[in-house]
């Protein structure tokens, strides 16, 4: 098994809200920006997701990741546990962020011997078990060489 790596920065924007339908105890999650769609050796996948949660309890939270590539089944990966909120976010009411999830080329390049075309799938549990709804890329070339 390969050893992968991702850097979770969080970049927090606790704010109260204005219309409070957009804050539920179920955390939401989003794409906001994907930095490219074909990446290659030396190169890192960068995600921005977006989040929202009405009590605040996702210091701590983990964060599931799943790469799905239908024609390698070598590439593919779950991963519920590696993946997590730091600890050191706030506990606010109505919060809203962002976090950037960093894929180096290492831990997500092919397994077989053609490029990959994958798709990722997030999703995101607070500490009380609420869990978003699952997000997904498009199609992402991660190229063999």
């Amino acid at each position: 098994m390969y050893n992968r790596l991702l850097l979770v920065t969080v970049l927090l924007g606790a704010s109260i809200a204005c219309g409070k339908d957009k804050f539920e105890t179920k955390p939401s999650f989003e794409i906001k920006n994907i930095n490219t769609t074909e990446l290659g050796p030396g190169e890192t996948l960068i995600v921005t997701m977006k989040y929202t949660d009405a009590e605040g309890d996702l210091a701590g939270g983990q964060i599931g990741v799943q790469k799905i590539v239908p024609q390698c089944d070598l590439s593919n990966f779950t991963d519920t546990n590696k993946y997590m909120i730091p600890n050191d976010v706030p506990v606010t009411k109505n919060q809203q962020g962002e976090i950037d999830i960093l894929f180096p080329y290492i831990n997500i390049n092919p397994f077989c011997n053609f490029n990959d075309t994958a798709t990722f799938r997030f999703w995101i549990r607070d500490q009380n078990g609420h869990t978003s709804d699952t997000v997904s890329t498009g199609t992402i070339v991660i190229r063999r060489t």
